[in-house]
């Protein structure tokens, strides 16, 4: 193939780079190889520790920027849960300009304080809720003890009656799950940035968490994010609500938190700030929330009590003794589910049999009539 190419090029008169003296004499002959020392070419190659910051010298922009985030791949939208977290942390961050540090617990302690009105607004239903406990009680015993669809609809409009008297709505209760979204933004878009890492993430911490992208070195703010979680489960969590929780589920959100230390020590320390400064969010709602005169303030409900007698039970049981109970709870619903549902088959099936029945009895009436209808015409 190469000879051909040759002829080629003598055919039509062309000549080779390597033999145009011009190129010849200013040292441009063809090699192949380079006669370079390997000491010299290790000089001269660029470490890989700085291909970051060559990167960040050529796209031209910083952290002290908007739209930086951006350039490097993160904050692409400001719908995913994520990416608007990381959009909400840049803007923080360059209109504010505070330190990472500092933009992490100004962002979340910003974002709790927006949905507060709403936790106030949750924490009255839900007084409201402990007002009516024995008659919610009674009415989830009846809808248990339904055995048909009319019964079930009527102790459902019973107690459509029940909270529309006491002004509770019940969309206020899902208040609550509102953090879920926001705390998987926090902890994936944190650990995205934290990963990359953003600039400044390594050296805009504070006192002996200086690098947010590495763990904290003695686990201090995982413990004391742990103590402030159980202290609000305690105080009766984020509504106030001490006494409306079932012990069994009291003592597991206690200890979880506890549980979860050794699974976040490796996080990065970014992650556990945003941990910690909600942590410390929630217990001081949870106390402002509870405190009376507040409460009396905005004209929230009061929080009523359990019976003494029920109060005493749950007091008295051991955490098997809750989870067994629970259990047991659980086992009771599922049967009761299961011979209603069994009931209602039946229902259903002596409805078609009496259709049935019905049928067959006109098919018949017209079998018998049609030769008296003849005979007479």
């Amino acid at each position: 193939m190469l000879r051909n190419c040759f002829r080629t090029t003598r055919a039509l008169g062309l000549t080779r780079p390597g033999q145009i003296p011009a190129l010849r004499s200013a040292g441009l002959a063809m090699r192949f190889n380079s006669t370079a020392p390997v000491s010299e070419i290790k000089t001269q190659l660029t470490a890989f520790d700085k291909v970051q910051e060559a990167a960040e010298a050529v796209g031209g922009m910083t952290s002290d920027q908007i739209g930086y985030l951006d350039s490097i791949g993160l904050a692409k939208s400001w719908v995913w849960p994520p990416d608007l977290i990381q959009n909400i942390l840049e803007c923080v961050h360059v209109y504010s300009g505070m330190p990472w540090w500092a933009t992490i617990v100004a962002t979340t302690i910003g974002l709790r304080l927006a949905l507060f009105p709403l936790y106030i607004k949750s924490s009255d239903m839900m007084a409201r809720m402990s007002k009516i406990k024995p008659q919610m009680d009674q009415l989830l015993v009846d809808i248990k003890e339904a055995k048909t669809t009319m019964e079930q609809q009527k102790v459902a409009l019973r107690r459509k009656k029940l909270l529309q008297s006491e002004g509770i709505k019940q969309r206020f209760m899902m208040v609550p799950f509102l953090q879920l979204p926001l705390a998987i933004g926090f902890f994936t878009g944190l650990r995205h940035m934290a990963n990359y890492p953003v600039q400044g993430f390594s050296d805009q911490g504070i006192l002996w968490f200086t690098d947010l992208t590495a763990p904290d070195p003695y686990v201090a703010l995982q413990v004391i994010s742990a103590a402030c979680f159980a202290g609000f489960v305690q105080l009766g969590g984020e509504l106030g609500s001490n006494g409306q929780m079932k012990p069994f589920m009291k003592k597991i959100m206690t200890i979880m938190p506890i549980l979860s230390i050794p699974l976040t020590m490796n996080l990065a320390s970014a992650i556990i700030v945003y941990f910690f400064t909600n942590a410390l969010f929630s217990i001081t709602q949870t106390m402002l929330i509870k405190f009376k005169p507040f409460r009396k303030a905005l004209g929230l409900a009061e929080f009523v009590p359990p019976p003494a007698v029920e109060a005493a039970k749950a007091k008295n049981q051991t955490f098997m003794e809750s989870v067994r109970e629970t259990f047991q709870e659980q086992k009771e619903k599922a049967e009761k589910k299961a011979e209603r549902a069994l009931l209602m088959k039946d229902q259903a099936d002596a409805n078609k049999k009496r259709v049935a029945q019905a049928k067959a009895s006109s098919q018949y009436a017209q079998i018998i009539n049609k030769p008296r209808q003849q005979a007479k015409k």
